[in-house]
């Protein structure tokens, strides 16, 4: 799969929480923070992909 992005687009790869803050919701609050922080800088977004069968990250 070869994936293609506006070049206002900010690339997340691998975003990782530590065993002992999931469920705390810290990712989902770190990329909402970020986004703020680069729609101020005029980007466009940041496009997400998570694996349909990794249930427990669906949730972030």
């Amino acid at each position: 799969m070869v994936l293609h992005f506006d070049d206002r687009d900010i690339y997340m790869y691998k975003g990782f929480t530590h065993v002992k803050s999931r469920g705390q919701r810290p990712h989902g609050f770190a990329v909402t923070r970020a986004l703020e922080a680069y729609l101020a800088k005029e980007c466009k977004g940041i496009p997400s992909y998570v694996a349909w069968n990794n249930f427990s990250s669906l949730k972030s």
